[in-house]
């Protein structure tokens, strides 16, 4: 099954967005990861999409100092992720907007070589 549009947009940008600000980028993957899933959960508003990537955040900056020597203030890091994900959301919004204003337009009928009708 192909991703809808703008979840490959997520996926373009958001590695991108998060790898930025040193308190997202060594979490870059499981919040990219998590907005996409976010974006998937049935009837969810926004607000709880976001909530849900911010567990996600949070659970792997939690998972990321217990295992290795990094040491992301989870305050800060979620601030910076909250931010990074409304920054993410708006660049693929925007781009879906751009490519559905300039997206080709067909004719409605078939067209001559000479330009004329039949």
């Amino acid at each position: 099954m192909a991703l809808p549009n703008w979840l490959r947009l997520v996926f373009t940008y958001a590695p991108l967005v998060l790898s930025l600000d040193p308190k997202t980028a060594a979490i870059a993957g499981p919040v990219a990861d998590g907005i996409a899933a976010a974006e998937l959960i049935p009837g969810a508003d926004g607000p709880t999409k976001k909530a849900a990537v911010m567990q996600i955040a949070a659970d792997a900056v939690a998972s990321l100092n217990d295992q290795t020597r990094v040491n992301l203030p989870p305050a800060e890091t979620q601030a910076a992720v909250s931010s990074a994900i409304d920054t993410i959301v708006s660049v693929a919004n925007l781009v879906q907007k751009h490519a559905e204003a300039v997206a080709p337009v067909t004719p409605a009928g078939p067209v001559s070589a000479s330009g004329g009708g039949s």
